[in-house]
C-alpha cells in the first residue's frame, strides 16, 4: 500500500512537471476580409520566399488545396553578455501558415537550442551552462528573449505581406 501511494505521488509530480514545461511559441488567427484562400496562399508562399534566405531549404511541406505551408528555420544565438559562457549556437524552430477564405493562422513554435534542447515557458533553466542557478536562468531568459524577438519580427513581416495584394495583382 505504501508503495502504491509513493508511486501515485511520483506520477502526479511527474505529470505536473511535464505540464509546467510547455514549449515556447506564438500563434494567432488573423481575419482578412474578402480575400480567397487561393490569394492568401499565394501571399503566404511569397512571404516564405522573401522572409528566408532559401525558402526551398525552409519549406518542408506545402499544399495549396489544403491551404498549408510548413517550414523549419533557424537563427544564430549569441549571448548579449560575454560573461554568459559558451552558449552561442543555433536555435531551430517551426513556422506554419494555414489559410482559409478570409483568414489565416500562423504558428511559430518548437524552438530548440542546439545545446539545451526545447525552449519552454519554464522559469528555471534545464541546462547547466554556468556555475550558479542564477546565471543559468539569466542565460535561459536571454535565449527565450531572442526566440521572442525572432518570432515577433517574422510575425510583423507576415502580417504586412498578408494584408497587401500580391505583386501579381497589378
Amino acid at each position: 500500500m505504501k508503495n502504491l501511494v509513493m508511486l501515485s505521488l511520483l506520477t502526479v509530480f511527474a505529470l505536473g512537471k511535464a505540464v509546467a514545461q510547455d514549449s515556447y511559441g506564438l500563434t494567432e488567427v488573423i481575419q482578412v476580409e474578402n480575400v480567397s484562400q487561393k490569394e492568401l496562399y499565394g501571399r503566404a508562399k511569397l512571404w516564405f520566399i522573401n522572409a528566408f534566405k532559401s525558402s526551398k531549404d525552409v519549406i518542408q511541406s506545402e499544399d495549396a488545396e489544403q491551404g498549408m505551408i510548413v517550414g523549419k528555420a533557424l537563427f544564430s544565438y549569441k549571448p548579449r553578455n560575454i560573461m554568459m559562457g559558451d552558449v552561442a549556437g543555433t536555435v531551430n524552430y517551426a513556422v506554419k501558415v494555414f489559410v482559409k477564405d478570409g483568414r489565416y493562422k500562423y504558428d511559430i513554435t518548437d524552438f530548440r537550442h542546439e545545446k539545451c534542447g526545447m525552449i519552454t515557458t519554464d522559469e528555471d533553466c534545464p541546462c547547466k551552462f554556468a556555475l550558479t542557478k542564477g546565471m543559468n536562468n539569466k542565460i535561459w531568459n536571454d535565449v527565450k528573449e531572442n526566440c521572442k524577438k525572432e518570432a515577433e519580427s517574422l510575425i510583423t513581416d507576415l502580417k504586412k505581406k498578408m494584408s497587401k495584394k500580391s505583386e501579381a495583382d497589378f
